[in-house]
């Protein structure tokens, strides 16, 4: 009886080292197919463009570019950046095993054709006609 419990617990021993080492194994692999993509977004001109969305398409990630157009996004392999920014048409990009990328966006030609502005404030009264004056003037 005390052979078969010492077989027992070396087995039991052997079987959760097992597990252990697989699931560790597992969680790397996982791990190793993310990567860190980094990038640069320009216009169409070569100018960086700085506070450009860059998103992965179904993920939730996203991030923005700094100063001189870069990022860096978590991303795998066949993932979708999505770039995005006003006044540019918005791009999507393949994430394939190049972990650096210089995406170009072009410029919307659509041009705005009204422009609306809400405010809110208090104005005394006294200054509320000179206001009006004032805004049918540059009108």
């Amino acid at each position: 009886m005390i052979q078969t419990y010492r077989r027992c617990k070396r087995t039991g021993y052997l079987f959760s080292a097992i597990m252990v080492t697989t699931l560790v194994f597992l969680g790397l692999s996982a791990i190793a197919q993310q990567s860190q993509i980094s990038g640069r977004v320009t216009d169409d001109k070569g100018t960086a463009l700085p506070s450009v969305t860059v998103a992965v398409k179904g993920k939730g990630i996203s991030t923005k570019t700094n100063e001189e157009g870069g990022f860096t996004i978590a991303a795998r392999n066949n993932d979708v950046l999505v770039v995005s920014a006003v006044s540019y048409l918005t791009q999507e990009v393949t994430v394939t095993s190049a972990t650096s990328y210089e995406i170009v966006l072009a410029t919307n030609a659509v041009a705005m054709s009204d422009v609306v502005v809400v405010g809110y404030g208090k104005i005394p009264s006294e200054r509320f006609p000179a206001l009006l004056l004032l805004l049918n003037l540059k009108t």
